[in-house]
């Protein structure tokens, strides 16, 4: 089932982002670290009321989290996590990466 792993995939990636354990997922959603690691591990369908509380606390739409809507707008979160750098801001940070390790 393609759709129920890339929940638990984009589940994984947004709780990496936040530097969250599945034990503080699951405590902010009110349930058991058990049934949160279900839903990261490709098959275990989640309630609309789930989805929505997952949604509240990423900061993001229900059709983003579900993969619905590619072109969803970026949440606030998604945008953080986003760098804005021109063609030579890139190139001194690759300069700078190089020299280090050498």
């Amino acid at each position: 089932m393609k759709k129920l792993e890339d929940l638990a995939s984009r589940l994984r990636v947004l709780r990496a982002r936040y530097g969250l354990t599945q034990k503080d997922v699951a405590d902010k959603l009110e349930i058991s670290q058990q049934t949160y690691s279900k839903y990261e591990k490709e098959g275990s369908v989640i309630d609309s009321n789930m989805i929505t509380k997952i949604c509240e606390l990423y900061e993001i739409t229900a059709d983003s989290l579900l993969g619905l809507d590619e072109k969803a707008a970026e949440s606030q979160a998604e945008k953080d996590m986003r760098f804005d750098v021109d063609n030579e801001q890139l190139n001194t940070m690759i300069d700078f990466l190089t020299k280090l390790k050498r």
